[in-house]
């Protein structure tokens, strides 16, 4: 009777802390490169689902043997962030966070020339201990 009602117990707190370890994990996206073709430019809508609201990290990188674009735009959610600062800078990548929702789009903006590119992935925000 002991064994089962340990096991019980045990399956319980199991299933109970499931959702929060596996929203750590669904709500990331990429890292999907961004490539500007012969047009020129590069445009492209990303959907990203997490299983709650939370807060988010966008990251933004770019590779210094590749062409980097020379203006760009991200839109999250309605919010737009600018990427001009950060591609005419000698950093190599970019957080931006965000306060992310259930259902979350976001789109991709860049100028430049062809070949030039970006890499962008979004990863829950850890919380320090």
């Amino acid at each position: 009777m002991k064994i089962q009602l340990i096991t019980l117990v045990v399956c319980a707190i199991t299933l109970a802390t499931w959702p929060s370890a596996s929203a750590q994990i669904q709500c990331g996206y990429g890292p999907s490169r961004v490539i500007i073709r012969q047009w020129r430019f590069h445009l492209s809508f990303h959907y990203v689902k997490c299983p709650v609201t939370q807060k988010a990290s966008i990251i933004i990188t770019k590779s210094f043997d590749i062409k980097c674009p020379g203006s760009g735009y991200l839109l999250f959610n309605g919010r737009l962030f600018s990427l001009k600062r950060f591609l005419n800078s000698i950093s190599h990548r970019m957080y931006i966070i965000v306060n992310a929702r259930k259902r979350n789009l976001f789109g991709v903006f860049l100028t430049g020339s062809p070949g030039a590119e970006l890499t962008i992935e979004t990863r829950p925000q850890s919380v320090p201990h």
